[in-house]
């Protein structure tokens, strides 16, 4: 089984702000510590000066040699963002090995041209299925055979925002492995409910074939499964890592210096909402209403969460009452 470094792509959406130089030393010690993949950030343009926004030559390209051969390279992309492929030069696109591509219900007949442009620069591409839990079992069958048949190398499974139960998980990787042999599984946990690694866990004993983490789980909402601390399971259970003590130790190290360096995404309070959008299900859309109505009123945002939640959901009950 695999593991894909999303730190610096999920620190789009939260504070702190890393700075290049913490980011590449980042990418440096995943590499030495032995990831298999290491997610640098989105294939957008024009979208402020983050080099984890943007297609940003200079940045693929000092990624790339601070990897040394030792991690693949990701980007991901969403498929409105395509339409910037122009610009893009193909030598530097060809420092990476993965691209995935999000993906729902509505937009899957965009994807073959996508699929098609990277599978032509020898890169894997992977189809990643958003808020994945909000589809039945046999809708994930459905856009997991449709992947395959476009040419993707995987389908994901992207818990945006931490609904799964482990039950579940086992349920839909269980059953997407029994579609072909040809297309890999991936799981994209969340940590809202506290079951991060126990889901990705349930994911790796169903067979599969790559999950995603991130440095003290860094990352959108509660943040992500935790890089330095999946190893350890793993190890557990034998299924990678010779050395483990030496291998933790690199870990353990590196999420010493982030910490040091950048931080920690979420406040007290944040960790608290996100663990309650977990339950009921909520997603980044909603949070932003929520948090705009908090700046209007001066109410925190997460009291307007609870109310909004006790409520039934409706942001104009809300408004009229604040």
């Amino acid at each position: 089984m695999k593991i894909i470094d999303v730190t610096l792509r999920e620190s789009v959406f939260c504070p702190p702000v890393i700075k290049l130089k913490h980011a590449l030393e980042v990418i440096r010690r995943l590499s030495e510590a032995g990831l298999d993949y290491i997610e640098i950030g989105y294939l957008k343009h024009n979208q402020g000066k983050s080099p984890f926004l943007n297609y940003q030559p200079d940045y693929i390209e000092r990624a790339f040699g601070v990897c040394g051969g030792k991690s693949k390279l990701s980007a991901m992309i969403h498929p409105s963002d395509f339409v910037n492929s122009q610009i893009w030069d193909r030598k530097i696109i060809k420092k990476l090995s993965l691209i995935r591509i999000t993906a729902d219900g509505e937009n899957f007949n965009e994807l073959p041209p996508i699929l098609d442009y990277f599978s032509r620069q020898n890169l894997e591409v992977s189809v990643n299925l958003l808020r994945s839990n909000r589809y039945s079992l046999a809708q994930c069958q459905e856009f997991c055979s449709k992947a395959e048949k476009i040419g993707a190398d995987f389908f994901y499974l992207a818990d945006s925002n931490g609904h799964f139960l482990p039950q579940e998980v086992e349920e839909y990787i269980t059953a997407l492995k029994k579609i072909s042999k040809k297309i890999k599984i991936g799981f994209h946990p969340h940590n809202n409910l506290g079951l991060a690694q126990i889901n990705a866990f349930v994911a790796m004993k169903c067979g599969a074939d790559i999950v995603d983490s991130s440095i003290l789980g860094f990352g959108k909402g509660a943040g992500n499964l935790r890089t330095e601390l999946f190893p350890l399971l793993l190890s557990r259970t034998g299924t990678k890592f010779e050395k483990p003590i030496d291998k933790f130790y690199r870990f353990f190290k590196l999420a010493q210096y982030f910490r040091r360096k950048v931080g920690e995404p979420n406040s007290f309070e944040e960790q608290y909402k996100f663990s309650l959008y977990g339950l009921y299900d909520v997603d980044l859309d909603e949070d932003k209403k929520i948090v705009d109505l908090a700046c209007q009123t001066k109410i925190k945002d997460y009291e307007l969460a609870f109310i909004y939640l006790k409520e039934g959901r409706n942001l104009d009950k809300l408004k009229k009452n604040r």
